[in-house]
Formats: structure tokens, C-alpha cells, sequence
């Protein structure tokens, strides 16, 4: 649908919007040749497992969602959550070796390392167990990636995961061309789960601000554009477009998408957009941004200072 649309644009003379279209089809037709291939090698087997393993997940996943997810108020606290946790690793472990095909075991077991991983590191600071445990996490979920390539939930999530390891590399003070690997892993993850799933927002401000991070600034743009006019009736594509614009420069541009979205963008939206203008030194730009801010949630972004989303 994105190529012909492409067309649609380039008919009616919107030459920006026909090339944003057309190198989103162009990629997606690049990696729809790359899952064909990936399917054509996967093994036919799908097992779900028996009746006693589903039996065993089930109980496993109840572990883990049985331990709060809300920051643990001492040590002792955190390390009596880790230490559940690591119940559920271990029968997840035991089901996911016994059966390599069923990816929701791997997932399951993924998940439950990613939560150990942030116990770990905060408020622990178990830095080389967080990045174990972590990494671990990353590795299941490329795995399971090379099954099911086709699902961009679990580009999203490892992008996710990525985000953490970063954050606990960056602490352990590891080498910056270790760090920016992880970090390009992370946005091109992002990406990709855009492109099997426009429709799902999620991944966006990943993809942007890691585009930005990056100094893909055009890249940057091109992919929130895209986006808004596949899914046009998105506040949150908007938003993420006009905040790109701001970020490298194009103020008029991003000023111009501004007033409809001053009252249909969320609370987080509106500090994106209020820390986009910050550099530019628009005080009036900003003024409105604060001042709808203030309207609708009752929020001062002059006080505390906005950080994106």
C-alpha cells in the first residue's frame, strides 16, 4: 500500500512525501526477501508442548508476574524478588532446552532475565551479573527473531532490552564503540518493528530519537513522516514529526504542524514538543507549548524541565 501511495503523491506533486513513501517500500520489500529466505529454512516443527510443560510455563509465568514491578524499597527487598524470580528462570530454563522449537518459552525465560537484570543493576549494582543476565535476554529473543521474523513485537522488545544493556554498559564504563553498536542494534530494531507495524506507535520515538542520537537527522525525519501519512489520523505520528523537525533545525516547518496539536496531544507529547523547541531559543513557540501545558493537565514545564519521551 506504501508504494502506491508513493505514486498517489508523486502524481499530485508532493515529491517529499513520494520519496519518503517509496524508500519505506523499497526497505520493506529488502526484508520481506529476507524473512522469505528465513522461513524456507525454518524447521517444520512447531510443538506446543505437552499438556505438563504448558502446565509448568503457565505456573512459571505466574512467578514472575507474582513479583512487583514497582522499585523495591531496600536491598533485602530486592533480593528476595531476584530470588523468586530465579525460581521461574530455572523451570523456564529447564522447558526451553527440552523444547528449542516453542518460542514462548524462550520469550518467557527472555522476560524473566530481563527483570533480574534490572534488580541487578538497580538498586544492587550486581553490574556484570545485570549484563549477563541481560545480554542472555538479548540472545533469546534473536533467536527467537529467526523463527518468527515477521513479528515486530519482538524486534520492539529487544530493541527494549537493548535500552537497559546500554544504561548498564554505560555504568560498567565499557568501550564506546561496544556502546554505539548496542545503540544502532537498538534503533534499527525499532525501525523494523515500525515497518511490520505502523499502525503500532510504540516503537516511533524509539526509532526517532535514536535516529537523532545518531545524527541520521533526514533518516530521522523521513521515518516520522512516513508514518504520519500512513496513519494520518495519528496525533502521535504528528507529534513525533514535528518534534523531529524542531530537533534538526527546521523550525518554520515544525511551527506550521504546532496549533492543532497544542489541544490533542498528550500530557508526554506536549513535553516532547516543549523540550524540541528548547535550543532554538523560541520563547513564544515554547510560551504556547507551556501555556496548553498549564490548560489541560495543569502542568508548569517551566518549572520542571521537560525530557522526551
Amino acid at each position: 500500500p506504501s508504494y502506491y501511495l508513493s505514486l498517489a503523491y508523486d502524481y499530485q506533486g508532493g515529491m517529499r512525501e513520494a520519496l519518503c513513501l517509496a524508500h519505506w517500500s523499497a526497505n520493506i520489500a529488502r526484508q520481506e526477501k529476507m524473512v522469505a529466505a528465513l522461513e524456507a529454512k525454518k524447521a517444520a516443527s512447531s510443538s506446543t508442548g505437552s499438556p505438563a510443560q504448558l502446565a509448568e510455563v503457565i505456573q512459571a509465568v505466574f512467578q514472575m508476574n507474582a513479583v512487583p514491578t514497582t522499585p523495591p524499597r531496600s536491598d533485602p527487598e530486592a533480593r528476595e524478588r531476584l530470588s523468586e524470580l530465579k525460581v521461574a528462570e530455572r523451570s523456564l530454563n529447564d522447558l526451553a532446552s527440552k523444547n528449542l522449537s516453542n518460542l514462548n518459552y524462550s520469550i518467557q525465560l527472555a522476560r524473566t532475565l530481563d527483570r533480574e537484570a534490572a534488580l541487578e543493576a538497580d538498586p544492587l549494582a550486581h553490574l556484570d551479573y545485570a549484563f549477563t543476565d541481560e545480554k542472555r535476554a538479548i540472545d533469546l529473543l534473536e533467536k527467537a527473531i529467526q523463527q518468527a521474523p515477521g513479528n515486530g513485537g519482538l524486534y520492539e522488545q529487544r530493541s527494549i532490552f537493548l535500552q537497559r544493556q546500554v544504561k548498564i554498559a554505560e555504568r560498567q564504563k565499557l568501550s564506546s564503540d561496544l556502546i554505539a553498536k548496542m545503540e544502532i542494534e537498538e534503533t534499527d530494531g525499532f525501525r523494523r518493528a515500525l515497518e511490520l507495524s505502523p499502525k503500532n506507535n510504540s516503537p516511533l520515538w524509539g526509532a526517532v530519537y535514536g535516529l537523532l542520537d545518531r545524527r541520521e537527522n533526514d533518516v530521522a525525519v523521513e521515518v516520522a513522516h512516513t508514518i504520519m501519512l500512513l496513519e494520518p489520523e495519528s496525533t502521535t505520528a504528528e507529534v513525533a514529526y514535528t518534534v523531529a523537525l524542531a530537533q534538526v533545525g527546521d523550525k518554520d516547518e515544525a511551527k506550521r504542524y504546532l496549533p492543532p496539536l497544542l489541544d490533542k496531544a498528550s500530557q508526554t507529547e506536549l513535553e516532547a514538543l516543549w523540550h524540541s523547541f528548547e535550543t532554538s531559543g523560541n520563547f513564544e513557540v515554547r510560551g504556547q507549548i507551556a501555556d496548553a501545558a498549564k490548560k489541560r493537565f495543569n502542568q508548569d514545564l517551566t518549572v520542571q524541565p521537560a525530557s522526551p519521551i
